[in-house]
């Protein structure tokens, strides 16, 4: 959900989930001399954050045509605080081709968001060897859950890496000195930056193409990451940015920032007429997507910078323009000031069929909870999702992958999502605009390697980050035109997990083998 206050969350809310699972039984991995991983507390607690062993696993699969054997390693990298001592003990799954030359096989690092997500969302959705069976259009099955071969997966043309953030799936923080190191905006990218260098050093990689890829908060974390990377003298190929939030000012309206009415608004669109709400019903969504751009850049934030001087004729044309192309009664659209926000969105397209519109997937409903008190942020579109992820990633750690550690996975943390700051201080203090976001850092990161590419991805569907809003980010990043080249927007069906969609999965990862193609080896 996404904060109004300090604290900033886009995250995805799920329960940690007990150890369970069986080996999937068309696919049993030779498995290479794996060790017991070090015991851990019971209970889960942060404070022991002894090391675990490495497992490795030899699989095969085929991606985009290509058949390719490959190892997954499962382990754990420890992050130094400044006295010398382990702030943290950072988990991975990480999958290598055999065989491969380090020097010319890309490897690209993931990671999701939150902050307090852990990465199996990205890891079994759609990017790694192994996905969670869905429907088609993202749907969840009925249980039990299944984990079935994923032929989209881009290992065909990288190694990947899937990091879990301090105090997220199996990485933990050693106490509360860590944790207010850790936990913050600058120490949280730190933490990432010595894990990439610590794996580079430890496996030989430092002459590989590298690629950061992040989704939701993880696009605003590997964005400043790219930054400190940089600076850091590690050169990057490309950034991956799915579902991202650059900068939390498109997002989060206040009394003097009216941005984030008008970047949703061609949203709100599509989704009214995925659900035949607008007058007259609209199928052509490409069409009426590029309608709503227009006019909500050249009418509707016009007219909202007017504020309360905007009055009477010019007032009512709004308030039509708003129900052509939201689908709601003029009344709700008067009583919210012309600005609908996304949960009253969520409550009122479908409020006349007992139904509430998903945030992360505006085409999923489901019926309202039964206390809005004590469900402020509920989302019918990750009702099944998230118990599905849970249980996929619990049968997959556990069985396929054969690790072995005495803790709980993690799949959302709301001790990490409350603690996280964006500022260094104390926890109340006012965060600066500038650390709400990582759009400057990277600029930064672009104008010093004009070979360095980037590519966005965006679910049309998707209310929590509107593909607008990053369309407006990206637009408005200071770049001359031939850098300004190198960044890319794909716009694709879908919500924010937009590899729930099985077109659009695809979509997007046949986008990504080309971007990885074009820049792994200075081609372009």
């Amino acid at each position: 959900m996404i904060g109004l206050g300090r604290r900033i969350s886009i995250g995805l809310a799920a329960g940690t989930f007990a150890m369970a699972g069986a080996l999937h039984a068309a696919d049993k991995p030779e498995v290479a001399a794996p060790k017991p991983a070090a015991a851990q507390p019971a209970n889960g607690e942060d404070g022991d954050v002894g090391s675990g062993a490495d497992v490795v696993t030899r699989h095969s699969g085929t991606f985009h045509g290509r058949a390719i054997k490959y190892s997954a390693t499962a382990g754990r990298l420890p992050i130094m605080g400044p006295d010398g001592s382990v702030d943290a003990q950072m988990f991975f799954v990480a999958y290598t081709q055999d065989g491969a030359a380090p020097g010319t096989r890309p490897i690209t690092f993931l990671v999701n968001g939150g902050p307090g997500a852990a990465t199996a969302w990205l890891h079994l959705g759609g990017i790694g060897p192994r996905k969670v069976r869905l429907n088609p259009d993202g749907s969840v099955p009925a249980p039990p859950v299944r984990l079935t071969d994923n032929p989209d997966s881009i290992l065909d043309r990288t190694d990947l890496v899937f990091i879990d953030a301090p105090g997220t799936g199996f990485s933990r923080l050693s106490g509360d000195a860590a944790k207010g190191r850790l936990l913050e905006k600058r120490g949280d990218l730190d933490a990432f930056a010595s894990f990439v260098q610590t794996y580079l050093r430890k496996n030989g990689r430092f002459g590989s193409p590298l690629y950061l890829y992040g989704e939701s908060y993880g696009s605003f974390r590997m964005a400043g990451l790219s930054d400190v990377l940089i600076r850091r003298g590690v050169p990057i190929n490309g950034v991956v940015l799915l579902s991202s939030a650059l900068d939390f000012a498109t997002l989060q309206p206040t009394n003097i920032n009216d941005l984030p009415y008008q970047l949703t608004l061609p949203s709100y669109a599509s989704i009214a007429a995925f659900h035949n709400r607008l007058t007259p019903p609209r199928t052509d969504i490409d069409a009426l997507r590029r309608e709503a751009e227009e006019w909500t850049t050249n009418v509707y934030g016009p007219a909202l910078a007017k504020g309360n001087k905007l009055l009477g004729a010019e007032r009512q044309r709004i308030v039509d323009g708003l129900v052509r192309f939201t689908g709601l009664s003029p009344s709700v659209i008067e009583t919210e000031n012309l600005r609908i926000d996304v949960p009253q969105f969520m409550k009122y397209l479908q409020a006349d069929r007992g139904l509430v519109t998903g945030r992360t997937d505006g085409r999923l409903v489901g019926p309202p909870p039964a206390s809005a008190v004590e469900e402020p942020f509920y989302d019918p579109a990750m009702g099944d999702l998230t118990p599905a992820f849970t249980a996929a990633a619990s049968q997959y750690l556990f069985g396929e992958l054969r690790y072995d550690i005495s803790l709980p996975y993690r799949m959302y943390s709301r001790d990490v999502a409350t603690r996280f700051r964006f500022g260094r201080g104390d926890a109340d203090a006012v965060v600066a605009d500038s650390d709400r976001q990582t759009l400057t850092a990277l600029q930064s990161t672009i104008v010093k390697n004009r070979n360095l590419k980037v590519l966005a991805i965006q679910g049309l569907y998707d209310l929590a980050t509107p593909y607008m809003s990053v369309k407006f980010t990206l637009d408005h990043m200071p770049l001359p035109p031939d850098y300004a080249a190198n960044v890319e927007l794909l716009v694709v069906p879908a919500g924010h997990m937009a590899y729930d969609d099985a077109r659009a999965l695809r979509e997007m990862n046949d986008a990504t083998v080309r971007f990885i193609d074009a820049s792994a080896l200075g081609t372009r």
